[in-house]
This record gives C-alpha cells, structure tokens and sequence, in this order.
C-alpha cells in the first residue's frame, strides 16, 4: 500500500508530489477541519485495522500523528461538524461491523464515544447538512458476493446526542 500523497491542481491541471503520509492504510476516512487534512483509521488491506489519526498542514506540507480513536476500524466514514470530528460505523479486525460513533477534539486531542448508529455498517456514506449528520447506505457482510447493500438513511443530530 503506498503511502504516496499528491495535489491536483484544477487551474493547471497538474498533479504535484506532497509529504507520504506516516503510515500505509486503505480504507480510511478524511475530512478538514481549519485547513488542516484528518486522515482517521484504516486497514492493512487485510484483516488487520487501525486507530491511527494523521493530520496533514499543507502550508507546511507536514503530518502530525494524533491522539489514536479509542476503536480501531475501517470502512468508517467521518463527518466535521463544529470543529469536531465524528468517526462513524466501520469494521474491525475479524470482520466485525461496528454501530460506533465518536467524536475527535482538535483543541483538546482527545476523544469521546458517542450514541451508537441504529445499523452497523461499512462502506457508508456521511454528509452533514444543516449541523446534522446524515448516514447512508453501505454494507453489511453477507450474501454470495460477501456483502449484502444496505438501502436507509439515519441521521445524527451532535446538538443533542440522538
């Protein structure tokens, strides 16, 4: 798995090589927050997942590794809401589907566990709209091709937990 970071620049139609991330994964999550790139969990590609969080700082063109999640995953999905990030849904290490969500604090470093989704999933979806989190589709293991899709839509309100 590479480790390669590169910037398109849409003006020029160019790419230019940037900083490797520390650490190898697939199937992370990212999102930013204050100009700054959160790269959250992630996989070895196989059965082995991680709780990593990378923060990349273009004008530096530097990482930082930060607090790790509290539960390693992949396949999860990560909103910013707030300044926040939520990490949601995922798999773990034994192909274990997760209904976990927690939440990141830049300005503290620190993570705290939040309401469960109703569903556990991976593969998902997460937009927020109007300081709400919404959760779609994705996957559940299962069926003939391994995976069985997922076809709802849940919403997380950050404002009061439910």
């Amino acid at each position: 798995m590479p480790k390669a970071v590169r910037l398109y620049d849409p003006v020029t139609d160019t790419w230019a090589k940037k900083a490797d991330m520390p650490f190898a994964s697939w199937g992370h999550s990212a999102g930013v927050i204050n100009g700054k790139i959160y790269v959250i969990g992630g996989s070895d590609g196989g059965n082995q997942t991680y709780q990593t969080v990378e923060v990349y700082e273009p004008s530096t063109d530097t990482w930082t590794e930060k607090a790790m999640m509290p539960t390693p995953r992949s396949g999860l999905s990560t909103s910013m809401v707030d300044g926040k990030v939520y990490a949601i849904g995922g798999w773990r290490s034994g192909m274990v589907l997760l209904p976990v969500v927690e939440v990141y604090e830049p300005a503290t470093d620190t993570w705290a566990k939040k309401a469960d989704i109703q569903i556990p999933r991976m593969a998902h979806a997460a937009s927020v709209v109007n300081e709400r989190i919404y959760v779609i589709e994705g996957a559940q293991f299962g069926g003939r091709s391994g995976f069985v899709p997922l076809r709802n839509v849940e919403a997380y309100d950050p404002m009061t937990g439910r």
